[in-house]
């Protein structure tokens, strides 16, 4: 919440690409690099200081274990930066 830019409307360029990065691995079941976003993702720890709030994606994709396959629902971003997505996991 330390970043947030209160009343901006724009997408700041560092969080699209890390969600960017993060919807490749994810689609890809990268696990590997996901367990490890925060020296691998660009801008991985400003988009993620703390992993409190990364860990629930990764036991959401375990629910999909078996058919590894994930669907991008959908995706916004509020305050310049703070990132709005919804994935499905079969």
């Amino acid at each position: 919440m330390r970043s947030v830019k209160w009343g901006m409307e724009n997408v700041e360029k560092w969080a699209e690409t890390f969600d960017d990065w993060l919807q490749h691995r994810v689609e890809a079941w990268d696990t590997e690099s996901l367990f490890n976003y925060q020296e691998l993702a660009p801008y991985g720890v400003d988009a993620v200081p703390t992993n409190e709030h990364f860990i629930p994606l990764i036991i959401a994709m375990g629910a999909g274990d078996n058919g590894k396959e994930a669907k991008l629902l959908h995706r916004s971003y509020q305050y310049g930066n703070l990132s709005l997505s919804c994935w499905e996991f079969n």
